[in-house]
């Protein structure tokens, strides 16, 4: 007569948590081997935790003697068996036209969840107080060839990354959710880049043996990660991060007509700045302007097509602009408040400052002290 066993289980830790459950992946009636009569059966356990289990018979009965038990404490510890990372978060700011485009120093959503699971995909509630080792790192790097810049690199400059931990929002997950994470510039004046292919990627460490589903990168390795992958990159396309800043020109016209200030978004190429045709997003509204001289009387402006707008390739669109208002003669310095990552250092004394312009209403009269100018031909 064969005898088939039966387990019981019971959570030691932590405390409070989730019970798991054994599956029997294979279970063997006692049989007789000769010397004694045993049987050898396989099973999974589907949490984190330590667990104590009572080994029994199945009907409880050893031959009319009842039954017989064994017991086995401090099982443990069990760990996941995968981890996955889902709902990313992760996109260029400005995405109009084609453009892919985010700024050095502008703020970006950044959001994802990593869920500890076990070998059936099932989240593993247990995995908090001290039993989930692991840890997230979120990684920058510019795959661009040529210009390839590892997240070593980065890492200094990659902000409000909050400070998440295991269990802040549900136990077994680690979840991020930033709106204003930010790629800094060096610093006031120091323009760098552009850096036009950059994988943002979350890095798990220390997941003791287990998978990261879909790993498709690793920090630090600029080739394809064809082993040892421990992160996922969160944006389906390469972001390209530009030093940025916005321009006024100069403009000079008749007291009797409105006169447009010449706005123009730049980025720093490299060796100087350059429109920016790749900024179909930056916004322009005339409530920004602040006249900083003279005092009075203070000028007044109007869209070329009545509404503020988008630039559009890095500068106004087609038939709309920003207009003042003649309101006499006389030179007019204006200052625009714009975006923090479109200031410059304009004065060159490490202070990041808003663009201004001057405009010139009347006939341009030219410098008092001059009485007659010629051009002469040699």
């Amino acid at each position: 007569m064969y005898k088939r066993q039966l387990l019981e289980v019971l959570l030691k830790a932590p405390t409070p948590g989730v019970q798991g459950t054994l599956e029997a992946m294979s279970t063997v009636a006692f049989s007789d081997t000769g010397s004694l009569s045993e049987s050898i059966s396989q099973y999974n356990y589907d949490q984190v935790g330590i667990i104590d289990l009572t080994a029994g018979l199945q009907d409880a009965d050893y031959f009319g003697a009842g039954d017989v038990k064994g017991e086995l404490y401090n099982i443990g510890r069990f760990a996941p068996s995968q981890f996955q990372i889902l709902g990313f978060q992760a996109a260029a700011q400005c995405m109009q036209y084609g453009s892919n485009l985010t700024y050095l120093d502008q703020p970006f959503e950044l959001g994802f969840t990593v869920q500890a699971q076990n070998q059936n995909g099932e989240l593993m509630a247990n995995y908090k107080k001290g039993f989930d080792k692991s840890s997230v790192a979120i990684n920058a790097e510019n795959n661009e060839v040529g210009n390839y810049v590892p997240a070593t690199n980065f890492a200094s400059r990659l902000v409000n990354l909050g400070n998440n931990n295991w269990g802040d929002i549900s136990d077994g997950q680690w979840q991020m959710s930033e709106i204003n994470t930010t790629l800094q510039r060096l610093g006031v004046g120091q323009a760098d880049g552009p850096f036009a292919m950059v994988s943002l990627m979350a890095t798990l460490s220390n997941i003791e043996g287990a998978t990261l589903i879909d790993a498709n990168d690793k920090p630090n390795t600029q080739t394809a990660c064809s082993g040892g992958c421990n992160s996922v990159r969160l944006n389906t396309l390469p972001i390209e991060f530009r030093f940025g800043r916005l321009v006024l020109g100069n403009n000079a016209g008749s007291d009797l007509d409105p006169l447009l200030i010449p706005m123009q978004a730049q980025y720093y190429n490299g060796s100087g700045f350059v429109n920016n045709a790749e900024d179909n997003c930056s916004v322009f509204d005339h409530t920004q302007i602040t006249q900083i001289s003279p005092n009075s009387p203070q000028l007044a402006y109007e869209y070329g097509t009545g509404v503020s707008g988008q630039l559009e390739a890095g500068v106004y669109p087609a038939n709309n602009g920003i207009y003042a208002q003649p309101n006499g003669l006389g030179e007019f310095t204006l200052e625009y408040n714009t975006y923090d990552w479109l200031k410059w250092d304009w004065q060159g004394d490490e202070t990041q400052l808003d663009p201004r312009t001057i405009l010139q209403f009347g006939r341009f009269r030219g410098n008092d002290r001059v009485i007659y100018w010629r051009e002469t031909r040699e």
